[in-house]
């Protein structure tokens, strides 16, 4: 139900139950006006109105004959009616939000597609799969041997990448990693090629010489670094 202050005219929303089937009185929450309400919610037995509805319920010292008590009602005090305004939602924002999640999707789909087209965007894609560099590229030939060379027994491993991709890629680093019978990784030697490229079906031998090796080793792998 909604009921007007007579002074202020601020509208305010109560319930019904509020009142029940007789008259209330009812003070304004934001004039202090004092008024008597029907059950209906109309105005009776206004008091007159002796001074502006901004300045009722101040207490001036030259007008406190004329100042209407401030006591409490005797049911809550309304609460003003704040009118709700309804955002329309942004439907340009939402065909963006899903028009990027399918651009994103395709790309994922066909992110090693786009590569092998336009081998430039590696270094974009890399940040949606940092695994895209080293798609393709196959560890070949790969070899150990004991070298006594100096009289010191060391183990030299070597192998070759191979390009498999139709297009230019980067050379990518490799680890190579010595294990024991239980794959515990006993030592292990980064090689970094740089900024080197090779083209499709192109090869990139390597070789690193691990000094005084573990008598343990037992497991070679080559493990490629994006």
């Amino acid at each position: 139900m909604i009921i007007q202050c007579p002074a202020c005219n601020t509208s305010f929303s109560v319930k019904p139950e509020s009142f029940g089937a007789r008259s209330r009185k009812v003070k304004c929450s934001r004039c202090s006006f004092i008024w008597t309400s029907d059950p209906s919610g109309k105005a009776i037995n206004i008091p007159p109105l002796f001074e502006p509805a901004t300045s009722q319920g101040i207490p001036y010292d030259n007008q406190s004959e004329r100042i209407i008590p401030d006591k409490e009602p005797d049911h809550p005090l309304p609460v003003p009616v704040k009118k709700q305004d309804k955002e329309k939602p942004n439907i340009f924002l939402w065909l963006f939000i899903v028009l990027a999640f399918l651009l994103i999707s395709s790309i994922w789909i066909k992110r090693d597609d786009i590569v092998n087209e336009f081998p430039n965007t590696a270094k974009i894609l890399k940040v949606l799969d940092p695994s895209i560099n080293i798609k393709g590229i196959e560890v070949s030939d790969l070899k150990s041997r004991i070298d006594y060379a100096k009289g010191n027994a060391s183990l030299v491993v070597t192998g070759t990448l191979v390009n498999q991709n139709t297009t230019k890629r980067a050379v990518p680093n490799i680890v190579v990693v010595i294990e024991d019978s239980k794959e515990l990784v006993l030592v292990q030697k980064n090689l970094n090629f740089g900024n080197q490229t090779f083209d499709y079906l192109e090869r990139k031998d390597f070789k690193l010489r691990f000094n005084n090796y573990p008598e343990e080793a037992s497991n070679i792998v080559v493990e490629l670094r994006p």
